[in-house]
């Protein structure tokens, strides 16, 4: 199992557009490998984390190489973390 966080220091505005996230959502729990993701932020901050669990490293690197069907997404992430040993409890 592998954990992908993308940590922004601001939430980005594609995250306030419901109808792009939520396409942008179902086509990412269609992607081969995925187990769960989450878009969270923190309304004081502003600072917004997405987290997505991956059953392995290949499934990670393959959606890297997909694109969106409705177009790249204008996110990018201050900082990007990939945690390849996880115990599951």
């Amino acid at each position: 199992m592998v954990i992908r966080i993308a940590t922004f220091d601001k939430k980005p505005a594609a995250h306030d557009d419901e109808k792009l996230m939520g396409e942008f959502r179902n086509w990412m729990k269609s992607q081969p490998g995925i187990r769960a993701a989450w878009h969270a932020h923190d309304s004081k901050t502003g600072k917004a984390v997405s987290i997505s669990v991956w059953n392995d490293m290949a499934s990670l690197v393959a959606m890297k190489e997909r694109t969106f069907p409705g177009g790249p997404i204008a996110a990018k992430p201050d900082k990007v973390e990939v945690f390849d040993e996880v115990d599951e409890f």
